[in-house]
Order: structure tokens, then sequence, then C-alpha cells
């Protein structure tokens, strides 16, 4: 690696640099610099600062990176689960709950917040902490409903094009439902002649089963 790098393009003109910068500055930096580029696409200041706040919960290392103040902070982002006399109640649950989980012994090895979210449950911390609780399952459910959305969303862009542009709402969920649902739809044997008798059943002109 401390010998002279050769451009295989220029072999005979002398580059002045050895094989590891050649790999640190050409090659590992951009990498770098593109990782970054697409991190700061997807993830916006306020998505970032979210991340931040859950990473408070993470229970590695004896909870060295909790933060009452961010948890506080990320309680706040849900106004319908947590009203003000509630986060007075959280922010006085988080100071003892932090003393309690660093004290106990069965809590030294977890490494995840979802490991951290089942023990508080076979430990019952989760009833003598349950606004605590509470936000680590929306911390828990957030990754698959924004995952669950977005997924939705691409779902829709697909199945939406110019020539289906007209589809109504009703006939768009149906329709959306059995492009997400694929492998539910795999399941039913074909052909299946409840379906079949349900379609016979339907109206030409209204689409609606007839009573």
């Amino acid at each position: 690696m401390e010998q002279e790098y050769i451009d295989r393009h220029k072999p005979r003109k002398k580059t002045n640099r050895t094989n590891y910068q050649h790999y640190k500055y050409d090659c590992l930096n951009p990498v770098i610099d593109l990782q970054l580029a697409e991190f700061n696409d997807r993830f916006n200041e306020v998505n970032s600062e979210l991340l931040t706040n859950i990473a408070a919960f993470s229970p590695k290392n004896s909870f060295d990176a909790f933060k009452i103040e961010s948890l506080m902070e990320l309680a706040k982002a849900y106004p319908n689960d947590f009203d003000p006399r509630d986060l007075d109640d959280l922010i006085i649950e988080l100071n003892i709950y932090i003393d309690n989980v660093r004290a106990d012994a069965r809590f030294a090895q977890v490494a995840t917040i979802s490991e951290l979210g089942k023990l508080m449950v076979d430990t019952n911390k989760n009833l003598s902490f349950p606004l605590v609780y509470w936000l680590l399952k929306l911390v828990l459910v957030l990754h698959i409903a924004t995952a669950s959305v977005e997924r939705c969303f691409l779902v829709v862009k697909i199945v939406k094009i110019d020539l289906r542009n007209r589809i109504g709402d009703e006939f768009m969920n149906d329709y959306v439902i059995c492009f997400i649902e694929q492998e539910f739809l795999d399941a039913i044997p074909i052909p299946n002649d409840d379906i079949i008798v349900r379609f016979q059943n339907m109206d030409d002109h209204t689409h609606k089963v007839k009573l």
C-alpha cells in the first residue's frame, strides 16, 4: 500500500501518490460523500431530529444515550397521545425510570429498543412506567408505519397511471389493496367458486351485489 500508485491509463506518468493515498482520497472519500449526500436527501432536518430523539431510548452501555430532554421533545411530537398534564407526569416517570433500569441487572445486556420494550413487559415495568412504555411503543411502530405509508404511495404511483386517472376512490382503494397484499391473494385457491358466484350476482351497471 505504500508503493507508488501507477495510473493504468497513464502508466509512464508519475502520480506522486501511494496506493494507500489513491484508495483513500480517490475511492473511499468520494463514496462516503455520495452516501452523505444520499442521507441528506432522504433525511431532512425534521427527520434527523426525530431519529436523534429516538436514540435517547437506546439501552446500550447502561443507557448511555438517555436524555430526558430528547424524550420530552419526542413526546411533544404526539399531542394526541400526550396532553400537557401527561407531559408533566412523563418527566417525573422518566427520572424514576432511568434510575430503576440502570439498577436492574436484567437490563444490563439489553442492546436494542425492541428488546427493551419486550423486557419491560416481562418485568412488569410497563405497568410501573405506563407513560414511558407508551412512548416506547410509539417509537417501535413509527418505522413500520412510515414504511407502510411510503409503500402505499409507491403503489398508488404504479397503479394510478394516466390511463386509470379517472378511477373512483373506492375502486382505487380496492385495487391498491389487491396490489399490496399479493401474498394474501396468492393464498386464495383459483378458481374460487365463492368469488365467481359473487361476480355473477353483481349488477353490470352499478357493480353492486344484488340483494
